[in-house]
């Protein structure tokens, strides 16, 4: 929607806006109300998905990928989170919606996914705040969901309950939270499965709890729980994500709210240290963040994406500094790359970094894995990068092929539906916007796609503006005719929603 002003720009910072496209010979560009644009198709563009895919994992048998899509649910799913798989033999997506998990549900799927070791199950987690104990009809409470895996097809098996976790002595549940005295409540994300004694363990990170949790996958009986909190609250650290090692000695977790990585000794069932990870000095100020976690391919380091701090930490597994090395290209000062996904390919040496920020996934030369690092100068550089959809959620490698996973896809487009079989709940005639929002799936060759990785990284510097100066932007006047800014802040709303009917801009006063 173009609007007619002269003398006052108006910002509309709402999510999501109304997509605006301008077709061209070959591609098309979408305008994002971030600012940014995509160049579409873009490479390697499989499908849309059901919303906000956050997770992706190959099958052992290499036969398919499965996404955990955790979002608000779309018109297709009637607003309903899924498990999609995208088959990779003939690249068709199929998705699942859970009839447990429609927009009125009192849980949700939270990040975890996994494929069991046999690849006969996946794992997901689930967290609930209203009713975490899951006692009310059609509730699940906080846990583990088990599924069928046959064929490409998912089905609902059984569930694992997380039970409330026991505050530490002297800790006490933060404010806003509701358990009874001296429980939190779990809300299990990031999970890793243990296969190295001959069954499936499962290791939990408790977001809300400060704790991880290893338990029987059969059974459900936790043999171990790790204390990750701080200070006298909880939750303060919020734990992540888990990877572990193939032997099932050792594990790691992300800390999201401590700047740190917990280093877990599965055996002893111990925290065997914490490691720093840009931890700022100030316990008031902004941390890093760490999210994603990779093990490289001889497992003697530790990848970690530190999603506030536009960089990647590097942890030798063996003990020793941790180095750090900045997601930004050729010394850009700019912020807000966001990295939150990793990927390696087969042979380790490319790093590829999921940018939510950037719509892009940066390349890096890895080569530094494979033999002992000495110093901070042999860290891996930045190759450049490769367009993708909006906010790159989840990467994973089959083989030569990189698969990219967006959480917002192309973005959410007018929501003028009228007429049309939509499914709504809330307003009636319109579909509801986060219903609009799809993900979406891409699949690109890492040979030749590094081949071509200038002019991608070309693209990517356009449409995120990397080479533009915003105070020297003028219009068909050759002077820049903005006088002030104006930010409106509505939540999930487009322009015509909310302003449609001003006779002053290019808008549908019938929304």
């Amino acid at each position: 929607m173009a609007l007619k002003l002269c003398r006052c720009l108006l910002l509309l910072m709402i999510a999501p806006l109304v997509i605006a496209r301008a077709q061209s010979s070959e591609h098309s560009s979408i305008n994002l109300p971030t600012s940014k644009q995509l160049t579409v198709p873009t490479p390697g563009y499989i499908s849309s998905t059901n919303s906000f895919p956050s997770t992706m994992v190959i099958s052992p048998d290499g036969r398919y990928a499965a996404l955990l899509n955790d979002g608000y649910g779309t018109q297709e799913t009637m607003a309903h989170q899924s498990i999609a798989v995208l088959d990779l033999k003939t690249n068709q997506v199929a998705d699942f919606p859970d009839a447990r998990l429609g927009d009125d549900a009192h849980q949700s799927y939270f990040l975890g996914l996994a494929f069991s070791s046999d690849g006969k199950h996946l794992y997901a987690s689930v967290g609930s705040l209203t009713d975490p104990t899951g006692t009310k009809p059609n509730d699940m409470g906080n846990g583990i969901a088990v599924y069928s895996f046959a064929v490409g097809k998912v089905k609902p098996e059984r569930f694992i309950h997380i039970p409330l976790q026991p505050l530490p002595a002297g800790k006490k549940l933060a404010v806003g939270l509701k358990a009874p005295p001296h429980l939190a409540i779990p809300y299990p994300a990031g999970i890793a499965v243990i296969a190295a004694h001959g069954h499936d363990e499962l290791l939990v990170a408790n977001n809300l709890s400060d704790n991880v949790v290893l338990l029987d996958a059969a059974t459900g009986k936790i043999s171990h729980t790790f204390d990750l909190s701080t200070g006298d609250l909880v939750p303060a650290t919020y734990p992540y994500t888990c990877v572990a090692e193939k032997d099932g000695r050792r594990a790691w977790c992300s800390l999201w709210n401590a700047s740190e990585v917990a280093e877990l000794d599965l055996t002893r069932g111990t925290v065997a240290r914490r490691i720093d990870v840009k931890k700022p000095k100030d316990p008031l100020a902004p941390g890093s963040h760490p999210t994603a976690m990779l093990l490289s391919r001889g497992e003697g380091f530790l990848y970690v994406a530190l999603s506030n701090s536009d960089s990647i930490a590097l942890i030798p597994t063996a003990g020793g500094d941790t180095f750090s090395f900045p997601v930004t290209w050729k010394g850009e000062k700019s912020t807000g790359y966001d990295p939150i996904a990793l990927g390696q390919s087969a042979s380790g040496l490319q790093l590829f970094v999921g940018c939510a920020g950037l719509n892009a996934v940066a390349v890096f030369d890895a080569t530094f894995s494979q033999v002992k690092l000495m110093t901070v100068d042999d860290l891996g550089h930045n190759l450049g990068f490769i367009p993708t959809d909006w906010y790159p959620s989840a990467l994973a490698v089959h083989g030569d092929d990189l698969l990219i996973a967006t959480a917002k896809g192309e973005g959410a487009g007018p929501n003028k539906m009228m007429g049309k079989t939509v499914y709504e709940t809330k307003h009636k005639e319109h579909a509801y916007i986060p219903t609009l929002l799809r993900g979406s799936i891409a699949r690109l060759n890492i040979p030749s796609t590094l081949q071509k990785l200038p002019q991608l990284t070309e693209t990517v510097e356009r449409d995120n503006l990397l080479h533009s100066d915003p105070g020297k932007i003028t219009f068909a006047t050759g002077e820049n005719p903005i006088k002030h800014v104006i930010y409106v802040l509505k939540e999930n709303r487009t322009y015509d929603q909310i302003l449609g009917d001003l006779k002053v801009g290019d808008g549908d006063p019938s929304l």
